[in-house]
């Protein structure tokens, strides 16, 4: 965070604040706040903690393990016009390259999953 915020042009102060807003964010998914740790230097101009975006903290707040489970589950369960799917469009993200891709297939062609797997991927 402190890499992040000083090559942004921010301080020290910014990069503290930032990383409590992250923390608190966290801390709401389970129920907690920094109110919690009483050690905790508390910094957050009030102003500010009106920016925090839970609906990103949610989305970050996954379990690496969980999605290492999932994918080596999975991946064994794709046909090979799936997983031909999966690896090229894996192969664009990872790559960094751009491309719009269109699955398609009748209800029941298992696209969902096709899309779960490579979510996990990601």
């Amino acid at each position: 965070m402190r890499h992040q915020r000083i090559t942004n042009a921010g301080t020290i102060d910014d990069a503290y604040n930032d990383t409590l807003l992250l923390l608190k964010a966290k801390l709401t998914l389970t129920n907690k706040g920094l109110h919690d740790f009483p050690e905790m230097l508390l910094a957050l101009p009030p102003k500010k903690m009106l920016h925090v975006n839970l609906q990103l903290a949610i989305e970050f707040n996954y379990d690496c393990d969980v999605l290492h489970g999932y994918i080596n589950q999975n991946l064994s369960r794709l046909n090979i016009s799936q997983e031909t799917v999966v690896t090229a469009m894996f192969n664009v993200v990872a790559q960094g390259e751009g491309a719009i891709f269109f699955p398609d297939g009748p209800s029941g062609s298992s696209k969902t999953f096709v899309y779960n797997v490579l979510l996990a991927l990601v």
